[in-house]
């Protein structure tokens, strides 16, 4: 096995976590406009209210979209963290 295997293995999973990351922002963008674009009834009243803030779409997709955000996020981190090492590596005198 290289030395470059488990760099690219790395690479690969990160690339696949940004692409699962970015199916979760979809998905919950999907949810969360869904859930907040509800039709209001004309003889809704106070109890009608309640029921739609305790809705789970409105909890869900909120929380499915940061979710999403936060995966991309650590996979650009975790990119950018293996190029680092990649280009250390790459370098013959590096102390």
């Amino acid at each position: 096995m290289s030395k470059e295997q488990p760099i690219k293995g790395a690479a690969w999973v990160a690339v696949t976590a940004i692409i699962v990351g970015l199916i979760f922002v979809i998905a919950g963008a999907i949810i969360t406009g869904i859930a907040y674009t509800e039709i209001t009834p004309p003889n809704y009243d106070d109890n009608y209210n309640r029921y739609i803030g305790s809705s789970v779409p409105r909890l869900i997709g909120p929380f499915v979209l940061v979710f999403g955000a936060v995966i991309i996020f650590g996979s650009i981190v975790i990119m950018v963290l293996v190029n680092m090492r990649y280009q250390y590596k790459e370098v013959p005198n590096h102390g």
